[in-house]
Order: structure tokens, then sequence, then C-alpha cells
């Protein structure tokens, strides 16, 4: 199952756990492919790294990052989409748009929301783990 993974329940599940880190071991056993635009990407990598340097865990960041580069799938966007409260998380839609993810993990709110956008389902970490 593709799941593009919001960079807010990546922070959250690495340095915090809780349901986050549950969402999470679902991409550590295989269960979930994360999916990434360059953008989403970029943001994941910049903020994961700044936690890590700040926490003194920078061993996560680089577990994480190798993960990422040997088992996600990476998307352009071929569409701009505009229908975000807070335009920074119209690029997390873009992803899932591009990947045709089956699911957008997040804990912002205003994503969640909106339930569903296009054949992907946008779920709070609680609710994706009851529909895996």
């Amino acid at each position: 199952m593709k799941a593009v993974i919001d960079t807010n329940v990546w922070l959250s599940g690495l340095f915090w756990g809780g349901v986050p880190y549950e969402v999470l071991d679902l991409i550590y056993i295989g269960t979930v492919k994360p999916c990434f635009s360059r953008e989403t990407y970029r943001e994941w990598n910049a903020q994961v790294k700044k936690l890590a340097v700040i926490f003194g865990k920078l061993e996560y960041y680089i577990r994480d990052k190798k993960l990422i580069e040997k088992s996600s799938q990476f998307f352009v966007p071929r569409e701009k989409i505009t229908v975000c409260r807070d335009p920074k998380d119209n690029k997390f839609l873009e992803a899932a748009v591009a990947s045709r993810a089956d699911f957008l993990v997040s804990g912002d709110r205003d994503l969640v929301a909106l339930k569903k956008y296009g054949n992907t389902y946008i779920l709070a970490p609680a609710q994706f783990l009851k529909e895996v």
C-alpha cells in the first residue's frame, strides 16, 4: 500500500513515539510504501535533520534517510493544487495525486478535514492504523 506521510507524523513518531511511531513501524516492516515528491522530501530532510541534531539523535535521521532512499517511491507532481487553507499543505496533496497514493497520513487538521482528495484517503495516524 502506498502512502504519503506528512512530515509532522514522521517527526512525532521519531522523536515522541506513540501512535505516529506505529505508522512509521508499518514503513519499517514494509507494509507501507512511502511516497514523496521533491518538495515533500526536501521538507522531510530539513525538519528531521534539524530535530535530530537538537535532540542528539542523528542516528534516527541517518537510519530513516537510508530507508527512504532504499524503499520509497519518488514522484513529480504534474498539477498544482491550491485547495488547502495553508498553501504549504498543498505539496502533500500534490504528492498523493502524483503517486496515486492510497492514503495521506497527517496530523494537520485542515488536511484531515478534507477526508479524501481524488482517490486518496486523508487520515490522522490513529484512523490510518484502524484502516490497515
